[in-house]
């Protein structure tokens, strides 16, 4: 039993290696060339900050150096939400939200190649001691946008990826 395990198994590795399989991120897929030439511009403040430099990390982006063949154009809105409501009316969780609305373009010619829209929930308790809520919510704040930022950097790689296919 446990041969016929090992058969299969090896058979089953074999048959993904030559379905064609290579990772997203693979240098002959040209997504990692392609996310490195990107300029990312976002709006103020402290959330947008987070967001730029997670966004400069994950794409390993020039942000704001030099030339660059794309740039990335975000606009953030956050809100604050209570969860958790006490018998006497005080919220004891909150949960923030980010939305970032994109556009992706081509500095060569101008066009527009994405555009679109990623969110991203973190959520937090509220202690008693004012500074520790003011610190709890700073921590989700940032946690919000740097999940923001991967499913942004994600969603530029899948979209450089399927135009290497196509």
């Amino acid at each position: 039993m446990r041969t016929i395990l090992t058969v299969a198994l090896a058979v089953a590795a074999l048959s993904l290696s030559a379905c064609g399989f290579s990772p997203l991120y693979a240098e002959n897929t040209g997504v990692t060339t392609a996310l490195r030439d990107i300029r990312v511009e976002t709006g103020e403040g402290r959330v947008a900050y987070i967001l730029r430099q997670s966004l400069l990390d994950d794409l390993g982006a020039r942000g704001g150096q030099g030339s660059a063949r794309y740039t990335l154009k975000t606009q953030d809105t956050l809100t604050r939400r209570g969860l958790g409501i006490r018998v006497d009316d005080v919220a004891t969780r909150y949960e923030i939200s980010i939305g970032v609305r994109y556009q992706l373009i081509d500095e060569s010619t101008g066009d527009l190649m994405k555009s679109g829209a990623v969110s991203a929930v973190a959520s937090f308790d509220t202690p008693d001691q004012p500074f520790a809520e003011i610190a709890a919510e700073e921590s989700a704040r940032e946690r919000a946008a740097t999940l923001a930022a991967k499913r942004l950097a994600t969603e530029l790689s899948l979209h450089f990826a399927a135009l290497k296919t196509t």
